[in-house]
């Protein structure tokens, strides 16, 4: 019995502070379509890190439509840049973590073409430093699929309390 309030107790609390857990709310009752996905920085890969994450993010959320004349909103978005920034924090002066910050402009124009969402994300993550370059590459583009969903997650947040 005790059990059941504390239960109870916690979900009203959760649920009056404005909690969200992540993965509930997975329905919109609007579609995009994924106009353009552009990446400005000097390294390649990023481009289709960004275009996978994006239409997965979207699918994840069944807000993504392939068709180009059936959607709510056309969504473009702008990798500017991303930097990554290593400390010596080992006791052998080697880098064993490194953050990358990305930089991302994310564009909703409505079928009219009338831009009415634009805004800028910036978004961390740390990722470690291995012997291994290989390693070193898949932990860099876990780290940037991390920070692209967050910004995703931003973007969604703040685009559906615009509405």
């Amino acid at each position: 019995m005790i059990l059941r309030f504390f239960t109870l107790f916690l979900v009203l609390m959760f649920l009056g502070c404005g909690y969200r857990v992540a993965g509930l709310d997975t329905k919109v009752n609007y579609k995009f379509f994924l106009d353009r996905v552009v990446s400005l920085d000097k390294e390649s890969d990023y481009n289709s890190l960004l275009d996978n994450e994006a239409k997965g993010f979207l699918n994840s959320y069944n807000a993504l439509n392939k068709d180009s004349k059936d959607y709510d909103f056309k969504l473009t978005i702008i990798l500017k840049n991303v930097n990554t920034d290593s400390s010596i924090i080992s006791k052998s002066s080697q880098t064993v973590q490194t953050d990358l910050l990305a930089r991302v402009n994310v564009l909703v124009n409505d079928q009219n073409g009338k831009k009415i969402f634009e805004k800028e994300y910036l978004s961390t993550q740390s990722y470690n430093i291995t012997n291994n370059i290989s390693q070193n590459i898949e932990n860099r583009n876990t780290a940037f699929k991390i920070v692209v969903r967050n910004i995703l997650l931003d973007f969604f947040y703040d685009f559906q309390n615009k509405k």
